[in-house]
């Protein structure tokens, strides 16, 4: 899930992939959510992620959807969504799919292969690839900072060893990364601060959830290891005044929400 960065004919909306193929738009209404539109996708392919556009810039506004048969598919939206492009991107699983902010012509895309991607939407074709020996789990491109992302890895390496990495990266050169940290679990869920460009948290699985600065170099400032099953998601509250991040865990079906005082 993730909501739609502004709002919509003056609601607030929250799109949905499902297990089943469907691509959701629901809008709050009155304390409850309004299905606006639903894509109908093959059954049988799980929709892994979506990412919306207009983080930054609020026309046109796109969706982009990665999937467990390793497509990427690109979506207009005009009361409804409109299937405009699709790019079979990983040879398994698209873990992950999301916008350059600065720039939503270029889209990047992490899968199960190994391999994190760059794509050109004008032309389809992809703009770079970088190869790992782990699956690339997640994508975040900075809202506040051009040229800044940041992403996560999580499998098996051949040598029977983890990587577990957080990399940073600046766009403009992405033969490798700027720093990269081990951070001793599957990197499973990363997300910027929404004011302080310097910080983002991030779930990672077997160790708990962290919180992490100093870009050029990348520190964890802080951990947090009260959940019971594996760290799952987390994501800030937009308050500008106070550290207020939501944790979720898989198994025991957890959700903690905290503040950071530092």
């Amino acid at each position: 899930m993730k909501w739609l960065h502004q709002p919509l004919e003056g609601l607030y909306n929250l799109g949905v992939v499902t297990s089943t193929g469907q691509l959701i738009l629901l809008a709050v209404v009155d304390k409850s959510f309004l299905v606006r539109s639903v894509y109908q996708g093959e059954e049988s392919e799980l929709l892994l992620s979506l990412d919306w556009s207009n983080r930054r810039l609020l026309s046109p506004l796109k969706c982009i959807t990665s999937s467990s048969k390793g497509n990427l598919s690109l979506f207009s939206f005009e009361n409804s969504f409109q299937l405009e492009t699709e790019i079979h991107a990983h040879s398994f699983e698209a873990w992950i799919s999301a916008f350059d902010y600065w720039n939503p012509d270029l889209v990047y895309s992490g899968g199960d292969d190994g391999l994190f991607k760059g794509w050109d939407l004008k032309s389809g074709k992809s703009t770079f690839v970088r190869k790992f020996q782990a699956g690339v789990t997640t994508i975040a491109s900075h809202p506040l900072q051009e040229f800044k992302l940041a992403t996560g890895r999580y499998f098996l390496k051949i040598n029977s060893s983890y990587d577990e990495s957080l990399a940073y990266w600046d766009t403009r050169n992405m033969i490798k990364p700027v720093s990269e940290i081990n951070m001793g679990g599957g990197v499973w869920r990363i997300k910027w601060h929404p004011y302080d460009p310097n910080r983002l948290i991030a779930a990672c699985m077997y160790n708990g959830f962290h919180i992490l600065s100093n870009f050029d170099t990348l520190r964890i400032e802080m951990s947090y290891n009260e959940h019971q099953s594996i760290a799952y998601g987390v994501d800030w509250a937009y308050d500008k005044d106070r550290d207020i991040f939501g944790t979720c865990s898989f198994y025991d079906h957890a959700l903690h929400v905290l503040e950071y005082l530092k």
